[in-house]
């Protein structure tokens, strides 16, 4: 019987660094970027995780800060806290999942 041929598996689909990598080097707003690796940020982001150790959506344990209203919308509310909220990793991923696309359709993701 003839074995089946190996599949052809990136090193981004086996290596999650690689694949960081690969996302963070083909995203296109730098300063979205620059605002998540800035000192101000990450500082919110520990202080807000401690006050808010919970997912709002299914009570898992948060590990993920959402902006509520989207930075790019307005990026003045960018460090208010009462624009963040705590979720954990699948509900986050859900939520941006949401965003349209150029042509106006909703991409989701089903649960």
């Amino acid at each position: 019987m003839p074995s089946r041929a190996k599949s052809y598996r990136p090193a981004s689909a086996t290596d999650p660094k690689e694949a960081r990598r690969t996302y963070q080097r083909f995203r296109t707003d730098k300063k979205e970027q620059a605002f998540y690796r800035s000192a101000r940020w990450r500082k919110l982001r520990v202080w807000f995780l401690n006050r808010n150790p919970i997912c709002n959506r299914c009570q898992a344990s948060a590990e993920e800060v959402h902006h509520i209203v989207e930075l790019k919308a307005d990026p003045e509310r960018a460090l208010d806290p009462d624009n963040l909220e705590a979720l954990c990793k699948r509900c986050h991923s859900r939520e941006t999942g949401k965003k349209p696309k150029p042509d106006g359709r909703v991409q989701r993701r089903s649960p």
